[in-house]
């Protein structure tokens, strides 16, 4: 993580912001985990599976 006292004001105003959004999408991700039991990824198919065949 950057030193936040070498910084300028803009640029600590800007990571702060950053960090404080990052942890309410944490939030948001584990409070919907809690809620209904499953991720939001969970119903999006999976990527590693191919596609069917055309003939």
């Amino acid at each position: 993580m950057p030193d936040l006292k070498k910084q300028t004001p803009r640029q600590r105003a800007k990571m702060t912001y950053m960090m404080d959004v990052m942890r309410r999408l944490e939030w948001d991700l584990h409070n919907t985990i809690e809620l209904t039991g499953r991720s939001r990824r969970s119903g999006i198919r999976s990527p590693r599976r191919r596609p069917a065949r055309r003939r």
